[in-house]
């Protein structure tokens, strides 16, 4: 399981290959943490790939590390990117950035089922220059 997570978010994310979406994914796929608390489904989960493929077309991620233990697959790991395109309702700005993360993957019947994902969103804002200097 640990080479198909990494194969997963590879194709999905670096490779901005949807297909996988269908393929290696559980019908009732859910996405915890992404962009709230509330869980994403998997047509939700697919449409915020798409708008961070599109503002972050150049998006590679990194696998520091992959630690599995029965179905669950965890990855601690680094995305970066350039902001070219329309990001959570923040315009382009050009400047090249990285976030750290760490998704906690669970997979049934050989199918991702469910991630819990922590990222560090608070630091992508400053990269952005979106947040206002006193919470800098």
């Amino acid at each position: 399981m640990k080479r198909t997570t990494e194969e997963i978010y590879t194709t999905l994310l670096e490779k901005g290959d949807l297909s996988v979406l269908d393929t290696a994914f559980h019908p009732e796929y859910q996405a915890i943490g992404v962009t709230g608390p509330e869980p994403m489904n998997l047509d939700q989960f697919r449409t915020f790939v798409k708008e961070l493929r599109t503002a972050f077309p150049d998006l590679t991620i990194t696998f520091d590390e992959e630690i599995a233990e029965g179905n669950k697959v965890v990855t601690p790991h680094t995305m970066a990117g350039t902001h070219k395109g329309e990001f959570m309702g923040i315009a382009p700005t050009n400047k090249r950035c990285e976030v750290r993360g760490m998704s906690l993957d669970e997979f049934e019947n050989g199918k991702l089922v469910r991630s819990e994902s922590q990222w560090d969103s608070l630091g992508l804002l400053r990269q952005l220059g979106a947040l206002p200097e006193t919470i800098k």
